[in-house]
């Protein structure tokens, strides 16, 4: 594991000119992403850590920690489109908002609606909608085979247009565990609005140990991640549903923390 820094902008003239002298090659206005260690990092931020860019750090895991993993957290899954409808989607046509805060999009309440999909016609076995990052969603015969077996149940898919149920795509129903994880030392933000505590999505660190018996071999923890508005659920899953996953091809090795 190493922590790394990733910037991308469009780059200035002066900035091309002075990464070059350190190894870095970037092309003078067209946006690209560097990643640099900390060291490197001290030696550039005054170059590049100006405005109009995109700036994150992180921890990175090569495949010798991923492996050695006994659970592992899954950053995404592919995204294929949007829950419907697209242009007046909320998340209260799906779930309970009664306690939603607007400005950090915290929100404790229960799924009460199946999501709507334009088309359930994919070639995707398991797939994540775009603004949902705490779902999964996988084709029929996936379901049967893998997650079936665990005793995870299934919330049924709708077709937009005629509101009819899917028969090739179901969204699991992921249980929760019952306890915390200890997040102390995690990067936070606190929501000036509502007081609670988001944990910053990517970790400077091993995420830390279960702290419990976990509901499944694939569940959802408890704690909040993201930034703003966002603020989603981190599923968590063995390393043995990760192989079988990968088995797949549903997911590639570098997709987990």
């Amino acid at each position: 594991m190493k922590i790394v820094h990733s910037i991308g902008k469009h780059w200035e003239k002066d900035q091309v000119e002075s990464l070059a002298s350190l190894g870095f090659e970037v092309e003078e206005d067209v946006f690209s992403y560097i990643s640099v260690e900390p060291e490197q990092f001290e030696l550039i931020k005054e170059v590049v850590m100006r405005p109009n860019r995109i700036y994150s750090v992180g921890a990175v895991f090569d495949k010798a920690d991923l492996n050695g993993a006994e659970w592992l957290a899954l950053t995404a899954l592919g995204g294929t489109a949007y829950p419907q409808p697209e242009l007046s989607w909320e998340v209260g046509m799906v779930y309970d908002v009664s306690d939603r805060c607007k400005k950090c999009g915290l929100n404790r309440g229960r799924q009460r609606h199946p999501f709507r999909i334009r088309s359930d016609k994919t070639r995707l076995q398991a797939f994540q909608l775009e603004w949902v990052y705490d779902e999964i969603f996988v084709q029929r015969p996936l379901y049967d085979e893998m997650f079936a077996p665990l005793g995870i149940g299934y919330w049924p898919v709708l077709i937009y247009r005629t509101g009819k149920e899917s028969e090739n795509v179901v969204q699991l129903d992921l249980p929760e565990c019952d306890w915390s994880f200890d997040m102390t030392g995690l990067r936070t933000e606190d929501c000036t609005e509502c007081g609670q505590r988001k944990c910053v999505v990517r970790p400077m660190d091993f995420l830390p140990p279960l702290n419990g018996e976990p509901p499944n071999q694939i569940f959802r923890g408890q704690e909040f991640f993201g930034s703003g508005a966002q603020a989603v659920k981190r599923i968590y899953l063995s390393q043995e549903i990760r192989q079988e996953l990968l088995t797949r091809e549903i997911t590639r090795w570098h997709q987990y923390y």
